[in-house]
């Protein structure tokens, strides 16, 4: 038995689910021993940077957080976060995400990601995190911030989807109006939200 053994086994007790590089590294263990314990069968690679141990019950690749752990600047929005809040009922088959401006989104794209660009200053307006179905913490943005990004992005969005969203945030007891009009004003949109809401209202 290694000396690296005892905290390998820890580490698979204290978490059974996915595994980060920086997981084993924290423990100090080298990254070497990544390749042997795939080897031999006790680890396997789900994604570039995260494993899942083989030794627990099958695991059900949670995507959606596999994605951001490899990309931990991107926030889901736009359909995405309208399908996380239940305001549309479509599954997206390609996630959408927000990402600073020069971002290099290559990879996300050709994962079939749907990629928005903002300022930077502008990236955490809104932001705030939900559990994914597999119970896994995920970040994305809030009702309002969505409702702006849709109605700020409308020629790409599902012409259905956008008008059952805004029929439906506007139908939700946790609607926040005052919110909604702060982000508009800062993204410039606020004539626009005007018109869309106080026709629902």
């Amino acid at each position: 038995m290694s000396k690296y053994d005892v905290s390998i086994h820890t580490l698979f007790r204290e978490k059974p689910g996915l595994l980060r590089t920086a997981d084993f590294e924290s423990r100090g263990i080298p990254r070497t021993y990544l390749s042997r314990l795939e080897k031999d069968g006790r680890l396997e690679r789900i994604a570039w940077g995260v494993y899942s141990a083989t030794a627990t019950a099958p695991l059900l690749v949670d995507e959606m957080y596999v994605l951001q752990l490899n990309h931990n600047q991107s926030v889901f929005s736009h359909e995405t976060a309208l399908y996380l809040h239940g305001l549309s009922d479509r599954n997206p088959l390609n996630y959408s995400v927000t990402l600073p401006s020069g971002y290099h989104s290559q990879k996300l794209k050709t994962l079939g990601c749907k990629v928005f660009f903002v300022k930077p200053a502008l990236l955490r307006l809104g932001y705030a995190s939900i559990n994914s179905p597999q119970g896994n913490p995920l970040q994305l943005y809030d009702l309002e911030r969505t409702l702006c990004d849709i109605i700020r992005s409308r020629s790409r969005i599902d012409s259905q989807i956008f008008t059952d969203a805004v029929k439906g945030y506007v139908k939700r007891k946790d609607k926040n109006l005052p919110r909604l009009t702060e982000y508009a004003v800062q993204f410039g949109i606020s004539k626009l939200v005007r018109q869309y809401i106080e026709v629902l209202l």
